[in-house]
C-alpha cells in the first residue's frame, strides 16, 4: 500500500489517494476466486472489509500473473497506524488462506494553517458527506 504517485517509501497522508497493490500467480485454472481484504486499527477492532468480488471485477482465472489494485480515496482514514488481513475466497463462500496482519501501514495527518484545529477527531476513518444547505423560511 502506498500513496498514489509516490513511492513506497514516502509518507502516506490523510489528504493522499492510496493504492493497495497484491500480485499473485494461479498454477493452475480457476472458475471463482477473490481477495477480501478487512481493515483494523491499531487496537486490532476491524473497521470494514473490502472485497473485488463485491466490485463486478471477474472472478475467474487462466493460468499467470496476475496484479489487483484497488484505491482509497483522499480523506479517507484519519491518521493513525493500520493493518489488514487477506482472504482468499473460492466459490464466493468458502475462504481458502488467511494472513492476518499481512500489511501495517501508518497515515499521518494532513498540513495544516497555523491558527486551525489540529487536534485529531476522533474515529479511524473520516469519511467526507455531500452536504446541503438551503434556507427554507
Amino acid at each position: 500500500i502506498k500513496a498514489k504517485n509516490k513511492s513506497y517509501t514516502d509518507v502516506m497522508r490523510m489528504d493522499d489517494e492510496l493504492v493497495f497493490t497484491a500480485k499473485y500467480r494461479i498454477k493452475q485454472q480457476c472458475q471463482s476466486l477473490h481477495l477480501t481484504l478487512h481493515f483494523k486499527d491499531e487496537q486490532g477492532n476491524k473497521l470494514f472489509s473490502n472485497s473485488w468480488g463485491k466490485s463486478g471485477v471477474s472472478n475467474e482465472h487462466d493460468t499467470g500473473v496476475y496484479e489487483c489494485q484497488a484505491v482509497i480515496p483522499a480523506n479517507f482514514f484519519n491518521w493513525g497506524g493500520f493493518f489488514i488481513d487477506l482472504l482468499v475466497v473460492k466459490d464466493r463462500q468458502r475462504v481458502i488462506l488467511v494472513e492476518n496482519d499481512i500489511i501495517s501501514f501508518s497515515v499521518a495527518n494532513k498540513e495544516i494553517q497555523l491558527g486551525r484545529w489540529m487536534g485529531r477527531e476522533p474515529g479511524s476513518i473520516t469519511p467526507h458527506f455531500d452536504w446541503q444547505k438551503e434556507k427554507i423560511r
